[in-house]
C-alpha cells in the first residue's frame, strides 16, 4: 500500500501533535513495508535508522502565519497527482477546501480534523469563519475522518450527521530514563521539579500556570517546555511574568527540546501540570502519563476522557483553584508517585502506540479497499 502523509510541518517531528502522529504513523506503516511519503516544508536531518521505503518530500510554500498550512498543502497535493498514492491521510482541518483536489482526480483521502480550531484565540473572527468553512468542506469532501476524542466524533456527528473515527493519539510506556545531561544543564534534581510542555499559544493558559505557581508553596522549579516561533512577542511576554526575583528561578524557560532529553525531563519530573483549556487527546498529556509520572490537568471534557480516574484537575480558567491543587501536590508525595503509576496502567490499557497503530492500519487498509 502507498500512503501520502501532508498537512504537517514534517518530520522528524519538531513541532507538535500533528507532527509527532505522523512521524509515528509513517515509522509504522513502513515498518510493515508500505511505501510512505511524507510532505514537509523544511530540510531536517533524516535519521540514518529509516527504513528506505519512507520517503521525506520537500515542496515549496508560501510563508506567513495564515498560509503557511495551506499554501504547503496545496502544493503537496499537486506533487501526489503524478505518483498517484492509494491513500492520502491529511492533517487539519483548515485544509478542507483543497479536498476538492483529490477528489476530482480520483484519490482517497483520510483527514484527520482534531479538536475545534476555531474556538482558538490566537485566530481572528475572519480566520474562525473560515476555518468553520473549511470544515464543512472537510465532511462534504474526505472519505473518511479521523477524530482524536470522543468530544469532537461527538461534535461532528451532532452538527454535521456524520461521525468520524475514533482513532486517539497513543502514549509510549517508558520504564526508565534515557541518558542525558538535560536535567544537569538547568541544575534540576530528579523528581524536584514540575513540567509543562506546551506550545506557547493563548489557549495554553501559560500565563495562568505561571501565575498560580508563582502563588503556592511548592519548593520546586517549574520547567516549561516549547515556544513558538511564529509569534516571538508572546514568547517575550511569557517570560516577562515568568520572571522571579533576584536568586530565585521558579520558572525555567527551556525552549523547545526533543528526542531523549525531554524523555528525561518527562520521566524524572515530580508532576505534569496543564492549564489549557482547548485539547483533543493531548499528546503531552500521554506521554507524561506513559512515562508514570502524575498528571495535574484542566477539568475540560477532553482531559477528563483521557486521564479518567488516574490524575488530578483543577477548575479551568481558575488560577486559585490551581493554585491549591498545586499545594495539595506538594504535600501528597506518596499519593503523586501512586497516580503516576495509574496513569501509566492507563496509558498501557487504552492508549499504547501499538494498539492504536494495528487500529489506524485496518481503517487505512478499508478505506483502500472501499
Amino acid at each position: 500500500m502507498r500512503v501520502a502523509i501532508l498537512g504537517t510541518r514534517g518530520i522528524p517531528a519538531r513541532y507538535g501533535g500533528f507532527e509527532t502522529n505522523a512521524e509515528i504513523s509513517a515509522l509504522f506503516l513502513a515498518g510493515k513495508g508500505h511505501q510512505v511519503t511524507v510532505y514537509g516544508r523544511k530540510k531536517i536531518a533524516r535519521p540514518a535508522d529509516w527504513p528506505k521505503n519512507l520517503k521525506l518530500a520537500r515542496v515549496p510554500y508560501l510563508p506567513g502565519k495564515y498560509l503557511g498550512t495551506f499554501s504547503h498543502t496545496f502544493f503537496s497535493l499537486l506533487h501526489t497527482l503524478f505518483h498517484r498514492p492509494d491513500i492520502l491521510h491529511i492533517y487539519n482541518v483548515g485544509n478542507g477546501p483543497l479536498l476538492l483536489i483529490p477528489r476530482l482526480f480520483g484519490l482517497k483521502t483520510l483527514v484527520a480534523v482534531d479538536g475545534a480550531d476555531w474556538e482558538r484565540k490566537k485566530y481572528p473572527w475572519l480566520a474562525k469563519t473560515y476555518i468553520k468553512f473549511s470544515a464543512w468542506c472537510t465532511v462534504k469532501l474526505a472519505n473518511v475522518l479521523i477524530a482524536d476524542s470522543r468530544q469532537m466524533v461527538n461534535y461532528y456527528y451532532r452538527n454535521y450527521r456524520v461521525r468520524p473515527e475514533f482513532i486517539p493519539y497513543g502514549g509510549e510506556i517508558l520504564k526508565r530514563a534515557p541518558k542525558s545531561a538535560i536535567l544537569k544543564k538547568y541544575h534540576l534534581k530528579p523528581h524536584k521539579y514540575c513540567l509543562a510542555v506546551s506550545r506557547f499559544v493563548p489557549e495554553k493558559n501559560i500565563p495562568l500556570l505561571i501565575g498560580a505557581y508563582k502563588k503556592s508553596l511548592i519548593k520546586f522549579p517549574l520547567v516549561i517546555v516549547g515556544g513558538n516561533r511564529d509569534n516571538a512577542a508572546y514568547v517575550k511576554h511569557l517570560h516577562q511574568i515568568g520572571r522571579g526575583q533576584a536568586g530565585k528561578r521558579r520558572i525555567i524557560f527551556s525552549g523547545s527540546i526533543f528526542d531523549h532529553n525531554l524523555d528525561t525531563l518527562y520521566k524524572q519530573a515530580y508532576a505534569f501540570i496543564s492549564a489549557s483549556e482547548l485539547e483533543g487527546t493531548s499528546p503531552a498529556i500521554l506521554k507524561a502519563m506513559g512515562a508514570g509520572t502524575a498528571v495535574l490537568t484542566s477539568d475540560i471534557a477532553e482531559n477528563r476522557e483521557t486521564v479518567a480516574e488516574s490524575g488530578f484537575y483543577h477548575r479551568v480558567g481558575d488560577e486559585r483553584n490551581l493554585t491549591d491543587k498545586i499545594n495539595w501536590l506538594a504535600a501528597h508525595p506518596k499519593t503523586v508517585a501512586l497516580f503516576g503509576l495509574k496513569g501509566q496502567k492507563r496509558v498501557q490499557q487504552y492508549y499504547h502506540w501499538p494498539d492504536i497503530m494495528a487500529i489506524y492500519l485496518k481503517l487505512l487498509q478499508k478505506t483502500k479497499a472501499a
